[in-house]
């Protein structure tokens, strides 16, 4: 499993030097996800990413990518709207994911549902450890992505985000995938982490499935820009794929196979999970690879368990 480590003691423009050790996926992927973005935004509005960038992002965020595309020698815009990808196109996003009190060591299970080129994200999948000397957080993307999508506080709490779709407009605040891993870097405790993901306001809806130590600590946080609501755990589990069960929308979702989708992977997971359940990584990942409830553009398949801090991307 590849493993990049991110000293957060370092400045920011020093934190990546090691990134030129996945050139291929970083080019790869950061020239697909800004393709097909930069294919569709208006030439006289590419400015605005980076006026964007700079008001919304956390400042040492933005910072690391300035310094990623000087090492990497490609453009600001194309790392920019790469990392920005969700929220600029989420619509094509799905993923399903389940936490399970697992008799008390709660464990979470995700698949990131993803398009890229040629299968490319399988391949470069790269797990990125960020240190600092006190807390410590893992995020499964791909060479170059700084934001998260799917992590874990080690001892604390993990995090995954699902696509949804909501009559909210897309709003200038915060993206999503720099608030998560705010939260994973910043917040002290599984109930922080909560309040954050569910009190700041985003750009982009998402549902965000939050698994922390204890039997208790699983909920999914439904949110429009403008939004959120808490979705607690039911007999010992949690699931999410791509709908709200709280936040009512009147959304036509004309996305064809997430949409169709996205009740049956539900379904299916919840008929696979035993109550109180006892799952191993092997238990979630055969859970997670069913014929029901992994797709076609399903690119990655993950386990977290935050109280030991291990985790598998399988």
């Amino acid at each position: 499993m590849k493993e990049l480590i991110i000293d957060l003691s370092k400045p920011p423009d020093l934190r990546w030097s090691e990134l030129h050790n996945y050139r291929e996926g970083f080019n790869a992927l950061l020239n697909f996800f800004s393709g097909e973005i930069l294919e569709l935004v208006p030439k006289e509005y590419i400015a605005m990413i980076d006026m964007y960038a700079q008001s919304y992002m956390p400042t040492e965020h933005y910072s690391e990518i300035v310094s990623i595309s000087e090492q990497m020698e490609m453009p600001l815009t194309n790392v920019l709207v790469g990392n920005l990808y969700y929220d600029a196109l989420k619509i094509v996003l799905g993923c399903s994911a389940f936490a399970i009190a697992n008799n008390g060591n709660p464990v979470h299970g995700r698949n990131l549902d993803w398009h890229s080129n040629n299968n490319d994200l399988s391949a470069h999948s790269l797990v990125t450890r960020y240190i600092n000397g006190e807390n410590e957080y893992i995020t499964i993307g791909w060479p170059g992505f700084t934001g998260c999508l799917s992590g874990m506080a080690i001892g604390k709490f993990s995090i995954s985000l699902n696509s949804v779709w909501s009559n909210d407009p897309f709003t200038t605040a915060e993206p999503i995938v720099y608030l998560i891993r705010k939260t994973l870097e910043q917040a002290v405790s599984f109930s922080q982490a909560v309040e954050w993901l569910k009190n700041t306001p985003i750009a982009s809806d998402c549902l965000l499935l939050v698994c922390g130590t204890t039997a208790n600590e699983m909920v999914v946080v439904e949110r429009t820009p403008t939004k959120g609501e808490i979705r607690t755990v039911q007999n010992g589990k949690i699931l999410v794929t791509n709908d709200y069960k709280l936040i009512k929308s009147s959304y036509s979702m004309q996305v064809g196979q997430l949409a169709d989708t996205s009740c049956g992977r539900y379904n299916r997971m919840d008929e696979l999970i035993e109550d109180n359940a006892t799952l191993k990584p092997k238990n979630v990942h055969d859970i997670l690879s069913d014929t029901s409830v992994r797709m076609g553009i399903t690119m990655q398949q993950m386990y977290f368990n935050p109280k030991k801090g291990t985790y598998k991307l399988f």
